[in-house]
């Protein structure tokens, strides 16, 4: 149940974040904004704390890419 509340709260908030700036939106971007963002918090549960924040942030854009 968390991880498919994880890929709805990710996808809604891609898709609505498109249509705010966009104008529009396709119902496959509130997919990989879902996968996207259950993928980064996996990663979150995973890594140890003790990484610095930059390493974070970069293994989560190259996650995103």
């Amino acid at each position: 149940m968390e991880y498919l509340t994880m890929f709805f709260i990710g996808g809604l908030f891609y898709y609505l974040t498109e249509i705010v700036v966009r104008g529009y939106s396709h119902y496959t971007m509130f997919i990989a904004g879902g996968l996207i963002f259950l993928l980064i918090g996996l990663e979150n549960q995973r890594i140890r704390w003790e990484w610095a924040l930059t390493s974070q942030m970069l293994l989560s854009c190259i996650t995103i890419t």
